[in-house]
């Protein structure tokens, strides 16, 4: 260590560190000296002097600089793989935690130290080694007793490490999938009140989980014991939540932080069985109060506070109460701001107030115009369909349908998932519509939602990103309650709706028995002439008729 740097750190965390590096050096397989002194630097670094923080980051620095963390994790190695074979010593172990605690404590003091931390492959392996020992129980046993401490250092640390900046690359590092931890975070979620396994599973939740593995993961069950098990979760997010909006610093003294929060109930809200449950436990008190200090939060929490009042919103039961607690807040957030979300939002608080709490999610009764209106458009629509159908015939392009209801419903609209793999396929069948059949409108960086109030129709760009987008699913919530024909098309090879798309897509079966495929380049031009005729079937008199029925069911 360079000696002028020695005045800025404590004498006894100086003398600890210089004698632990010695004992490295030289007493490699008598680790008493070498516990002893790390045990003093886990000590030093718990300082609570007024300029705490600045002093751990120094230190924590200090520790990078002098790289004992190699070898410290070599030992630790030695260690975890003797408790595969017998009982670990006193000594052995408390050498374990050591390591553990001394990686703890300089995660959570400095984000550079979570680089060094993921620079050293030593002290990766030690905590893959770990968590893998944790999830096989052959070792349960042997660790029974001494793994409550070092499991919860373990997972602090990786806990730490991930909300530093370091998360996506740790999480690749660790393999977490393929030790099985997903699993086995998700057992101990549903049976462990422990502050750090709860945390650690919701870590997983955000990290490490696929959409459908989340699924599973916050399935609520039928039994009491799991509802019970959902609801103890959620009440500890929203507390968290509660602490995280009056904390002054990146995480709260129970180590939650507030981008980790917003995310697993985002999660959470994302399962329609769950959005009751969020709002039972008061998630919207939390997220007015986080919404009454934007000016003062990252762009990141409010865009994900906004998400979550979406998929609220769109439960039934839910929705009213979305707009009375968070009104105000989401209209002074919208009024002057543009592009999809905010376009969203805008949607939200414009759409009428259900009547009762128990009324259906999808309902015509707001909608259903006039007899006499009706018969009117249904004699324009047939008209429409038959100079469709003539101009095929002939062999022409199909003609631009005249105006309905005005001018406002000139235009198709495009719902995709304005992902980069799903860019160049939006920009090609816009194009492809507008030269050969209609008025199609994609605005990639502003309002869907809105537009959808005035179209013909919405066609339904269907792939993985499209599912796992909320404001696609609220985009698609807000075309069935207005009524409009969805024509859903598959964009991804191999992928199958799941999770919200697949009760949509089974309601428009009498229309469409399968998905048109757009998802093999060489089959584009086929695919197009069939996605023209779904067009004309849907909004003829006999597709709006159709319509009609299914949404009266």
């Amino acid at each position: 260590m360079d000696q002028s740097s020695r005045p800025e750190l404590p004498v006894d965390f100086y003398s600890a560190l210089q004698e632990s590096k010695q004992s490295l050096d030289t007493e490699f397989e008598n680790n008493t000296n070498l516990r002893h002194h790390v045990r003093q630097l886990v000590q030093a670094l718990k300082c609570r002097t007024d300029d705490a923080a600045a002093a751990r980051q120094r230190m924590a620095a200090a520790i990078a600089a002098e790289n004992i963390l190699p070898d410290l994790s070599k030992l630790s190695m030695a260690c975890l793989s003797k408790a595969g074979q017998q009982q670990l010593t006193k000594g052995e172990f408390q050498l374990l935690l050591c390591t553990l605690h001394l990686c703890h404590t300089c995660t959570d003091a400095s984000p550079e130290f979570s680089a060094h931390l993921v620079g050293s492959g030593d002290a990766l392996q030690l905590l893959k080694s770990l968590l893998a020992a944790w999830v096989q129980p052959h070792l349960e046993k042997r660790l029974e007793q001494q793994s409550v401490r070092g499991l919860k250092s373990c997972l602090s640390t990786v806990y730490n490490a991930l909300w530093q900046g370091e998360a996506r690359e740790l999480c690749s590092l660790l393999a977490l999938k393929q030790i099985g931890i997903v699993e086995a975070a998700n057992q101990l979620f549903q049976l462990s009140d422990n502050k750090y396994i709860v945390q650690f599973s919701f870590l997983i939740l955000v990290y490490s989980c696929s959409d459908d593995e989340a699924a599973r993961f916050l399935q609520p069950g039928d039994s009491g014991q799991q509802q019970e098990r959902v609801g103890r979760q959620l009440r500890q997010l929203v507390a968290g939540l509660g602490r995280a909006c009056a904390a002054k610093h990146l995480r709260t003294e129970d180590g939650f932080s507030m981008d980790e929060l917003l995310a697993c109930v985002r999660r959470f809200s994302r399962r329609p069985d769950h959005r009751p449950l969020v709002l039972r436990q008061d998630c919207l008190a939390e997220l007015q109060r986080l919404l009454q200090t934007a000016a003062e939060r990252p762009a990141s929490q409010i865009v994900a506070a906004l998400e979550i009042a979406l998929s609220l919103s769109l439960h039934p039961t839910c929705v009213d109460a979305v707009r009375r607690s968070l009104g105000s807040e989401l209209q002074s957030l919208v009024v002057e701001g543009g592009g999809r979300l905010a376009d969203a939002v805008r949607c939200l608080l414009e759409s009428p107030e259900s009547d009762s709490k128990e009324q259906p999610r999808w309902t015509t009764d707001a909608f259903s115009g006039p007899n006499e209106e009706l018969r009117t458009s249904q004699r324009k629509a047939r008209s429409i369909n038959e100079r469709q159908s003539n101009s095929q015939a002939s062999g022409q392009k199909p003609s631009v349908l005249p105006l309905e209801n005005g001018a406002a419903s000139a235009y198709l609209v495009l719902s995709w998932s304005r992902q980069d793999s799903d860019a160049a396929f939006a920009r090609w069948l816009v194009a492809k519509l507008n030269e050969n059949w209609h008025r199609t409108i994609d605005l990639s960086t502003d309002s869907t939602a809105g537009l959808i109030d005035g179209c013909r129709a919405v066609i339904l760009c269907v792939s993985k990103p499209y599912e796992l987008n909320s404001l696609c699913e609220f985009e698609a919530h807000r075309a069935e309650v207005l009524e409009k024909p969805l024509v859903p098309l598959l964009c991804g090879e191999g992928y199958q709706p799941g999770s919200w798309l697949s009760p949509i897509l089974a309601r428009y079966s009498a229309q469409a028995d399968l998905l048109i495929d757009f998802s093999k380049q060489r089959d584009r031009a086929k695919s197009f002439s069939t996605l023209i005729g779904r067009l004309n079937v849907s909004l003829s008199p006999r597709g709006q008729r159709l319509l009609r029925q299914q949404f009266q069911q």
